[in-house]
């Protein structure tokens, strides 16, 4: 008998040990998702904080951006100039 009480009070113990050290690795895995949580929410915020950003930058380089029909303006104009200033060297 002394035996069996024996035995029992070690596997008493030994469930209490290994509940105290389930319930350590839970609180410490509640911790891990804790900060997994608060990281997703960093990363979401960046990206929508980034994306913003982005798309003001593209918004910004759109107004700026020289257009093809701009720079065939722009050489013609530079063209006829050079004309203008070839016939004043010639009349010279």
């Amino acid at each position: 008998m002394d035996k069996l009480e024996n035995r029992l009070e070690e596997l008493e113990t030994g469930h209490r040990d290994l509940k105290a050290e389930v319930v350590e690795r839970f609180d410490k895995v509640d911790l891990q998702f804790a900060d997994i949580r608060r990281f997703a929410e960093r990363i979401n915020t960046g990206a929508t904080a980034g994306d913003e950003k982005l798309l003001e930058m593209v918004q910004n380089i759109q107004e700026n951006m020289v257009t093809k029909s701009d720079l065939k303006y722009f050489d013609l104009k530079t063209t006829e100039h050079d004309r203008k200033i070839f016939k004043l060297k010639q009349k010279q």
